[in-house]
């Protein structure tokens, strides 16, 4: 049988991703990222702490992409994850798009884990994580277990790309 709130919260997640790629090209047209963008870097920093919302989760992508370095956006996302609302949820879903180079969340995340609308999002997260969320291990089968079949089967994937042993994979 079709799960109504799994199809919703799937599409809540595109249209979050929509609304996210839309923001990155206003970003791009405003604070010309394509042009000279390591020439650009202060500038990116000095707007994604003085923007607020999307703007500011975007500029932050915008930061690493262009520098390749993690450690400030992601400590900038850190914050704006243990807020509330919107920017929560922006920042999660950014952080997903860091992958491995966003480790340094995983606490953060595991705790964002026990809210009911961040879960789906921080799940999604430590899956792009990968095997270095390997500390988020217990609170994933916790949610494998879960009544929402939708978020069991996020979980178990999770799960899955957490416990990925790449040694062993090759």
């Amino acid at each position: 049988t079709p799960d109504p709130a799994g199809t919703r919260r799937a599409a809540q997640a595109q249209d979050r991703a929509v609304d996210f790629a839309f923001c990155r090209i206003r970003v791009t047209v405003r604070y010309g990222v394509l042009s000279d963008v390591h020439g650009n870097l202060p500038a990116l920093e000095a707007a994604a702490a003085r923007e607020a919302g999307l703007a500011r989760v975007a500029l932050w992508v915008a930061c690493y992409r262009v520098s390749g370095k993690a450690e400030t956006p992601v400590a900038a996302l850190r914050a704006l994850l243990t807020g509330s609302g919107e920017d929560a949820l922006k920042a999660a879903h950014a952080l997903a798009s860091f992958g491995p180079a966003a480790t340094s969340a995983v606490p953060d995340l595991v705790a964002a884990l026990r809210r009911p609308d961040m879960r789906l999002l921080a799940v999604e997260a430590l899956s792009a994580i990968g095997p270095a969320a390997r500390d988020a291990l217990p609170a994933l089968e916790a949610l494998a277990l879960d009544p929402d079949p939708y978020m069991q089967a996020r979980a178990k994937l999770a799960l899955r790309r957490v416990r990925v042993d790449p040694v062993a994979d090759r």
